[in-house]
């Protein structure tokens, strides 16, 4: 069965995407930043005070990403929906299992 992707609803779908991407980074980043503090603290003087603000830099990312993510798909969401109505959407094929 043939099925088009008419439309994208922007809010719910910029929502998700973005909460999912926060999550991701903090399993990334948050254990780089732990990284960075031991590194920080081991390491000492000005070098290790590059080391604890690198680790708070990526402690903070996240949280920056987030709004910057939801606006991004949002604004993508918006293209896509004026493109598809223009020309169509994505196409695809569901079969049953």
């Amino acid at each position: 069965m043939e099925k088009e992707l008419a439309a994208i609803h922007g809010a719910q779908t910029s929502k998700v995407l973005a909460i999912l991407t926060f999550i991701a980074m903090l399993l990334i980043l948050v254990p780089v930043a732990l990284i960075m503090f031991i590194a920080g603290l081991t390491t000492g003087g000005k070098e290790g005070t590059k080391y604890l603000i690198l680790g708070i830099v990526y402690l903070v990312m996240p949280l920056i990403y987030l709004p910057l993510m939801y606006l991004f798909i949002r604004i993508y969401c918006w293209i896509y929906n004026k493109t598809a109505q223009r020309f169509g959407g994505i196409r695809f094929t569901l079969e049953d299992v």
